[in-house]
C-alpha cells in the first residue's frame, strides 16, 4: 500500500511523464476532431457515399497492416521523442491541408484519402513510441501505474472531444474544425520535442535492418508469455470489430432503441473507459497484473454474452445495454494497460518498439478482416448468431491468459513477473 502511494505521489512530479501524457492528450484531441470533421467533410462538403466514407476510415487504420512491424526496428533505433515529434508534425501539416484547399475551393475526394492515409501512418508512428518511451521515464515499480493514468487521461479526453467539436461547429464549417487537430498536434509536438535526457539509440553498430526485424520477430513468437499476450489480444481484437459490425443494427433494428438511446449507450462507454483506467491501478496493487489480467479477459465473456440476451428482457433493455457498454469498456482498459505494462516488462528495452509495434500489427491487423467477416456472418447468419460468434472469440481469448505463470526470476524481466520460459 505505500509502495502505491508514493508512486501515485511521485509520478506527475516527473516532468517527462507529464509532457508524454499532455502529448497523448492532444493527441487524443487531434484525433477526436478528425475523426468527426473529416467524415462530416466527406459526407456535407464533397457528398460522399457510404463506401467513401466506410474507405477513408479504412485508410486511417492501414497503417498499423502495413507498416507496423517494419517501423518498428526504426523505432527501436532512434530517439523516441524525436519519432514522436516529427509524428506530430507529419499529421498537423497533413490535417491543415484540408481547410486550405476548402479555402481556395479546390478540395476533392482523392485528397481526404492522402490526408486520412498520412495522418493515419503518423498516428500509428506516434502511438508505437509513446508506449515504447514509458520505461525510459518511469521506473519499475510505477510502470502499471503510469500506462493507466496515461489510459485515464486519453480516455477523458476522448469521451469531451465529440462535445467540444460539436460546439465550434456550430460556429465554422467542418473543414474548419481540422485547424484544431492541427493546432493540438504542433502543441503535442512540443511537448515531444521537449522530453530531456532519453537514450538516441540502443546500438552504438545497430545489425543490418533484416536481422534486426527478424530478431524482434523471433522475441514476439518465441517468447511464451508475450507470445500469449498477442494472441490473446488478436482474438478479442477480432471478436470486438466482428461485433462491433452489426451492433448498431442490433441496437436500432431488433432493440428498437432511439438514436438518443443508442448515444446514450456509446458515451456509457467512453464513461467506462475512464472508470477502467482508474481502477486499474488499484486491481494491481491488490492482486497483482497477471491476475488482473486474467481476470478483465474472462470477465469479458459474460459481459459480451449479456448483449444477445438483452432483447429477452424488453422492458429494461436500454438499461441494460447501456449497463453492458460500460463493462465492457471498463474490462477491456483494465485488459490494455496491463498487456501494456507486462509486455514492457517482459521485453528488452532494445527490443520494445519492435514488440510494441508486432502487437500493434497484430491486434490491429485483424480489425478490418474480422469487421468484413462480421458483415457477411451479420447478412448469412443474422445479427443474433453474430453476437454469440463474439462471445465465442472472447471465451478463446481468455484461454491463453490462463497458461500465464509467475516465477521469481525470469531472463527479461525483473523478478516477481512473468516467466518467459519457452
Amino acid at each position: 500500500m505505500n509502495t502505491e502511494k508514493q508512486a501515485k505521489d511521485g509520478l506527475f512530479k516527473n516532468p517527462n511523464f507529464r509532457r508524454i501524457v499532455a502529448a497523448s492528450a492532444l493527441g487524443a484531441v487531434s484525433s477526436g476532431a478528425a475523426g468527426i470533421g473529416v467524415d462530416l467533410v466527406a459526407v456535407i462538403t464533397l457528398q460522399a457515399s457510404a463506401f467513401e466514407v466506410g474507405l477513408i476510415n479504412a485508410l486511417g487504420t492501414v497503417s498499423y497492416l502495413v507498416f507496423s512491424v517494419p517501423v518498428g526496428v526504426f523505432v527501436d533505433r532512434m530517439r523516441k521523442s524525436t519519432i514522436m515529434g516529427w509524428a506530430d508534425l507529419l499529421a498537423a501539416f497533413a490535417l491543415l491541408w484540408i481547410p486550405i484547399a476548402f479555402a481556395l475551393e479546390i478540395l476533392e475526394y482523392w485528397q481526404l484519402l492522402a490526408v486520412t492515409f498520412v495522418a493515419g501512418f503518423a498516428g500509428m508512428l506516434f502511438s508505437i513510441a509513446s508506449r515504447s518511451v514509458l520505461p525510459d521515464v518511469v521506473d519499475e515499480a510505477r510502470l502499471s501505474l503510469a500506462y493507466a493514468r496515461q489510459e485515464t487521461v486519453t480516455t477523458t479526453i476522448e469521451i469531451i472531444s465529440p462535445f467540444l467539436v460539436g460546439q465550434v461547429l456550430r460556429w465554422v464549417a467542418a473543414p474548419f474544425v481540422l485547424l484544431i487537430s492541427t493546432l493540438a498536434r504542433l502543441v503535442s509536438a512540443a511537448m515531444s520535442f521537449g522530453l530531456k535526457g532519453l537514450p538516441t539509440q540502443n546500438e552504438e553498430r545497430p545489425e543490418p535492418y533484416f536481422r534486426a526485424l527478424g530478431t524482434g520477430l523471433r522475441f514476439s513468437i518465441g517468447n511464451r508469455p508475450v507470445r500469449l499476450i498477442v494472441i490473446s489480444t488478436v482474438l478479442m481484437n477480432f471478436g470486438l470489430a466482428l461485433g462491433s459490425t452489426v451492433e448498431m443494427i442490433y441496437y436500432i433494428r431488433i432493440l428498437e432503441m432511439s438514436p438518443s438511446e443508442v448515444g446514450i449507450v456509446f458515451m456509457c462507454v467512453g464513461v467506462g473507459g475512464l472508470i477502467g483506467s482508474l481502477v486499474a491501478p488499484i486491481i494491481n496493487a491488490r492482486f497483482g497484473e497477471r491476475w488482473a489480467f486474467r481476470a478483465s479477459t474472462a470477465s469479458m465473456i459474460p459481459i459480451v454474452a449479456l448483449l444477445p440476451l438483452v432483447a429477452n428482457f424488453k422492458s429494461t433493455v436500454f438499461l441494460i445495454a447501456a449497463a453492458q457498454g460500460l463493462l465492457y469498456s471498463v474490462a477491456v482498459v483494465v485488459y490494455n494497460v496491463n498487456s501494456y505494462s507486462l509486455t514492457a516488462r517482459l521485453t528488452p528495452r532494445e527490443l520494445l518498439a519492435r514488440q510494441m509495434s508486432f502487437l500493434g500489427f497484430a491486434g490491429m491487423g485483424v480489425v478490418p478482416i474480422a469487421s468484413l467477416l462480421g458483415g457477411f456472418a451479420g447478412t448469412v447468419f443474422g445479427v443474433v448468431p453474430t453476437l454469440w460468434i463474439w462471445v465465442g472469440t472472447s471465451t478463446l481469448a481468455a484461454l491463453p491468459t490462463f497458461f500465464l505463470r509467475e516465477t521469481p526470476t525470469s531472463h527479461h524481466a525483473p523478478t516477481g513477473v512473468l516467466s518467459t520460459d519457452g
